[in-house]
C-alpha cells in the first residue's frame, strides 16, 4: 500500500509538471497558433485529470479563444474545416469545466463561441454595422467591402480576380504605418490568391481594430464569451433557449430564460451511450427510407426509432421541460453528438 501510495504521489507530481509545461506553451505567443491550442488543451486536460476544475477552466478557456487564430479569415473555407476538425470536443470540455466551477453563463458562452467559429465568419453583427453606418458611413461601407472580398476570396468556388476598391475614408495614423504590398509579377496564380487573401485579412484586422477603438460603443465582432449575462438572457426573449453539452466530464443542459442561465445535470447522457443511439438512429432511418426493405426490417427499424425518441425524453427532454413548466416554447440547440438527434419528437416510451 505505501509502494502503490508512493507511485501515486510521483504520477500526481507528473501532471502537475505537465501541466505546466502545457500552461507555458499556450502562453507563448511565439509559437503557431495550433500548436498553443493543442497545448491549451493538453493544459485543460492534465488539470481536469487532477481534480483540478478551476484550472482546467483556465487551460480551456486560452484553447476556445485560439480557435479564431487556429482558422483565419484568410484561409479557404475547406483548410478553415479541416484545421477545425482537430478541435471536436473542445467548446463541450470548455463548458463542462465552467459548470463544474459554478458558472453556467461562461459554458454558455464557450460553448457557442466554439461552435459558431465559421459561422461568424458569415454573420458578422449586421445590427452594430447599421448603427455604425449612422455614425461612419464610409468604414461601414469599407467593412461591407472587406467582407464580401474575404468570403469570395475564400469560399473555394473560385477566387478574387481584383482586389476591391481603395478606403474611401481616410486612414489612420495606423494603416499608413502598414501599407499593403504589391504582388510580385513572379507570382503563380495559386501564390496571387493566397497573397490577395492575406492583404484582405491583415486590412480586416486593422479595419475591425480602428472600429473597435473609435465605436466602442457598438461591440462590433465581440466573441460570444465576452457578452455579459444580461446579454445572453436577452437572446431568450422569445422563449427558453437550451443548449445540451455531451461531455466525458459530465452532461448538462443549459436553460437561457430571461431571467437565468441554469445548468441542469443530465446524468443519463454521457458521450459513448450517445453515440450509440445516434447510430442506431442514423442506421433505422437508412433502412426505412431504403427500397425494397421487408416489412419486418421496416418495423424493426421503426421500433428503434421510437426506443431512441423514448431515450432522449428520458435523459434529456423531460428533465428539462420538468423545469420549464410555463414555457409556451423552447428553443433547443444540441450540438456534437447530438447534433442529428430531434429532441423536439422526443416523447415517453408510454406515449
Amino acid at each position: 500500500l505505501r509502494d502503490s501510495g508512493s507511485r501515486r504521489r510521483r504520477r500526481s507530481g507528473d501532471l502537475v509538471e505537465a501541466a505546466e509545461r502545457f500552461r507555458q506553451a499556450a502562453l507563448e505567443r511565439q509559437c503557431a497558433p495550433v500548436l498553443r491550442l493543442d497545448a491549451a488543451r493538453s493544459w485543460g486536460e492534465v488539470r481536469a485529470e487532477l481534480g483540478d476544475w478551476d484550472g482546467a477552466l483556465e487551460g480551456y478557456v486560452v484553447a476556445v479563444d485560439l480557435l479564431h487564430s487556429v482558422a483565419p479569415r484568410h484561409l479557404v473555407r475547406d483548410d478553415q474545416e479541416f484545421l477545425l476538425s482537430r478541435t471536436v470536443g473542445l467548446g463541450a470540455a470548455a463548458a463542462a469545466c465552467a459548470v463544474r466551477c459554478g458558472r453556467p453563463g461562461l459554458a454558455v458562452g464557450l460553448l457557442e463561441q466554439a461552435r459558431g467559429v465559421i459561422l461568424s465568419h458569415a454573420f458578422d453583427a449586421d445590427s452594430d454595422l447599421t448603427r455604425l453606418r449612422e455614425s461612419a458611413p464610409d468604414l461601414a461601407d469599407r467593412f461591407e467591402e472587406l467582407r464580401q472580398a474575404l468570403d469570395t476570396a475564400t469560399d473555394g468556388q473560385g477566387f478574387l480576380t481584383e482586389e476591391p476598391p481603395a478606403p474611401t475614408y481616410s486612414p489612420s495614423p495606423a494603416d499608413s504605418l502598414n501599407p499593403t504590398a504589391s504582388p510580385s509579377p513572379t507570382n503563380s496564380p495559386v501564390d496571387a490568391r493566397a497573397d490577395v487573401r492575406q492583404r484582405l485579412a491583415a486590412e480586416w484586422r486593422d479595419l475591425t481594430a480602428r472600429i473597435r477603438a473609435e465605436h466602442p460603443e457598438l461591440g462590433l465582432l465581440r466573441p460570444v464569451r465576452e457578452w455579459d449575462e444580461d446579454e445572453l438572457r436577452a437572446t431568450a426573449e422569445a422563449g427558453p433557449v437550451v443548449l445540451v453539452n455531451v461531455s466525458p466530464y459530465g452532461s448538462d443542459a443549459l436553460i437561457v430564460t430571461e431571467h437565468s442561465i441554469d445548468a441542469v445535470p443530465l446524468p443519463g447522457l454521457d458521450p459513448r451511450t450517445t453515440a450509440t443511439h445516434r447510430q442506431a438512429f442514423q442506421d433505422a432511418l437508412i433502412r426505412i427510407g431504403t427500397p425494397g426493405t421487408s416489412r419486418k426490417q421496416s418495423q424493426r427499424a421503426q421500433q428503434d426509432v421510437r426506443e431512441t425518441l423514448a431515450w432522449l425524453w428520458q435523459a434529456v427532454t423531460g428533465p428539462v421541460l420538468d423545469r420549464l413548466p410555463a414555457a409556451d416554447r423552447v428553443w433547443w440547440s444540441p450540438g456534437g453528438l447530438l447534433g442529428p438527434l430531434p429532441l423536439h419528437a422526443a416523447a415517453p416510451a408510454d406515449g
